[in-house]
C-alpha cells in the first residue's frame, strides 16, 4: 500500500525545502491550495436534537484526527486535507435523554474508503454515516 502526503521536504542537494503535492509534484505546479480528501454527511442528525457529534478519521492504521465541522450544526464534516490512500472514518452522537434519567443517546458508524489522488489532489469523496439518535444507553446502577 503507498500512501501519499504533502509538505515541505528537504530534497537532496536543495539547500531550501520545496513544497510538495500529494503526487510527488511540486506545490507551486499543483496550484497551492489545500483540497479535501473526505466531506462526511451525518445523517439521522436534526440540529434540534442538541446532541453531541463527532467525526474522526485516519489514513490505514496511523492515529485517529479529529475532522473539521463544516457547517453550524456540524451535520457534515471535512476529513484530511492534501490525503490519499485507504482511510478510515468514524462518527457518533451522544447527549442525555430529555425524560430518562441515567441514559444518553448513543449510535456510532464507521466507514473504510479508498481516496485516489490526481497527482496533485486528492479526487475528493462524499461519504454518509448513518447515526439512529433513538439508539439509547441507560446505567442500570449495576
Amino acid at each position: 500500500m503507498l500512501l501519499l502526503l504533502s509538505g515541505c521536504f528537504m530534497l537532496p542537494g536543495t539547500e531550501t525545502p520545496v513544497a510538495i503535492g500529494v503526487g510527488g509534484l511540486p506545490q507551486e505546479d499543483c496550484g497551492g491550495m489545500s483540497v479535501a480528501a473526505l466531506y462526511v454527511e451525518l445523517q439521522g442528525v436534526d440540529a434540534q436534537d442538541e446532541l453531541a457529534t463527532s467525526v474522526e478519521w485516519r489514513l490505514a492504521s496511523e492515529d485517529w484526527e479529529d475532522a473539521e465541522c463544516g457547517d453550524e450544526s456540524c451535520t457534515w464534516w471535512v476529513a484530511g486535507y492534501d490525503v490519499s490512500g485507504d482511510m478510515e472514518v468514524r462518527g457518533a452522537i451522544s447527549g442525555e435523554v430529555q425524560d430518562l434519567p441515567g441514559c444518553e443517546h448513543i449510535a456510532f458508524d464507521e466507514v473504510r474508503v479508498t481516496v485516489e489522488d490526481d497527482g496533485c489532489h486528492p479526487i475528493t469523496e462524499e461519504i454518509a454515516l448513518v447515526l439512529d439518535p433513538e439508539a439509547i444507553e441507560c446505567d442500570t446502577g449495576n
